[in-house]
C-alpha cells in the first residue's frame, strides 16, 4: 500500500528526550464536589530541538517541519483529576498515565466507567493527582480518545511514499476489516488493485 506521507512517529517514546512545554489550553473543567476535586480536559503544546543529542531517538525528527526558532512543535491531549485546593492535597503524589491506544488506565483504580472517572473515589480519597496524556498519533480521533498530534514528516517538503505494515486479529468471519493502526496513513492507491499490497496469515504468535 502506498501512502502520501508519514507522520512524525514516537515524539514521546524516548525517556531521555528533552521537550519544552509551550502552553496548556484548558477546554473543560468539571467539579467533583464529593471529593473536592476537579476534572480538567486540556491540550498541552510542546516543542523539541531536533539537533539536541537527547532527541536523536525520535523517529524522523530530522524530516519534521520546524518553527522560526528551529524547533519541532506538537501537541497532546490531557485529562487530569486533581484537588481544587492545596489543602486537600495530602499525598503530594501524582500518577502520570501515558495513555495506550487512547484510553486512560489510571482512573480504573477508582473503578471508573464511561465518563465518570471518579468512580468510587479510591485515589481521590487519598489526595492523589491523576494526569493522563496522549502519546500515540495513530489512534483514531474518536470521542474521548487521548492522543498526540504530530507534524507530518517530509522529504525536504515533498510527501514521503512507502509501505506500512500492521498486525490485526479478526474476531469474526467478515470480508472486510478496518486496521485501526493504519488510520494515520492515508492511502494514495486503490489497495484492492495494488499489486504491491500483501496479506500474511499466521496460525499463532
Amino acid at each position: 500500500m502506498k501512502i502520501t506521507a508519514f507522520a512524525l512517529a514516537a515524539c514521546l517514546v524516548s525517556v531521555t528526550a528533552s521537550a519544552e512545554v509551550l502552553r496548556v489550553d484548558v477546554s473543560d473543567r468539571k467539579d467533583i464536589p464529593e471529593y473536592g476535586y476537579e476534572q480538567v480536559t486540556a491540550k498541552a503544546y510542546f516543542s523539541v530541538d531536533p539537533k539536541d543529542p537527547r532527541n536523536r531517538g525520535i523517529a524522523d525528527i530530522d524530516k519534521a517541519p520546524v518553527n522560526k526558532e528551529g524547533r519541532v512543535e506538537f501537541s497532546a491531549d490531557l485529562v487530569a483529576l486533581w484537588p481544587k485546593s492545596a489543602a486537600n492535597d495530602g499525598s503530594a503524589v501524582a500518577i502520570i498515565d501515558v495513555v495506550n491506544r487512547g484510553i486512560p488506565v489510571s482512573m480504573r483504580l477508582n473503578r471508573a466507567s464511561g465518563g465518570n472517572m471518579a468512580g468510587d473515589g479510591f485515589l481521590l480519597k487519598r489526595g492523589i493527582w491523576m494526569v493522563a496524556i496522549g502519546w500515540e498519533f495513530d489512534v483514531g480521533a474518536r470521542n474521548g480518545a487521548v492522543r498526540v498530534q504530530l507534524p507530518v514528516a517530509t522529504d525536504n517538503g515533498a510527501p514521503i511514499r512507502g509501505t506500512v505494515r500492521a498486525a490485526f486479529t479478526p474476531d469474526r468471519g467478515e470480508l472486510t476489516y478496518t486496521v485501526g493502526d493504519l488510520a494515520a496513513y492515508p492511502a494514495m492507491d486503490d489497495v484492492a488493485n495494488d499489486s504491491s499490497a500483501t496479506l500474511t496469515v499466521h496460525d499463532g504468535l
